[in-house]
């Protein structure tokens, strides 16, 4: 099964170019294992405008990704429109300057000033 994954993985990021890709992934111990994998993939903004990643927990990825736009000087290669679909992410990890933007049900919207890209963070709670 991991070379599988492996696989999906290095044919995402060595042979696809499209507009908009979905990433489901079913068992949180797929999520920590490839981490760093689903990581590369939204910093391939050359290869995919939008990302859309499915998991129960992206908290690692979550933190990875504030801790990139918030230290890098550069972001342009990095995906333009992100969404995470996550049960479980905390957000008391968010800079001062990120801004809640919008709330519906259990969607909560944030937008990082820090990245004009950086469309927003959506959690499902």
């Amino acid at each position: 099964m991991d070379n599988n994954i492996e696989n999906i993985f290095h044919f995402l990021l060595n042979h696809l170019i499209i507009e908009e890709i979905t990433i489901y992934v079913g068992l949180e111990k797929y999520v920590t294992k490839y981490t760093d994998d689903l990581f590369k993939v939204l910093m391939c903004g050359d290869k995919f405008n939008k990302v859309l990643l499915e998991a129960n927990n992206l908290q690692k990825l979550f933190d990875l990704l504030l801790i990139h736009i918030e230290t890098s000087k550069d972001c342009s290669k990095m995906v333009a429109n992100i969404k995470l679909n996550s049960l479980e992410i905390n957000f008391t990890a968010l800079n001062e300057r990120a801004e809640k933007i919008d709330e519906k049900s259990k969607n909560e919207l944030f937008r990082n000033n820090n990245l004009p890209n950086f469309q927003q963070i959506q959690s499902k709670n």
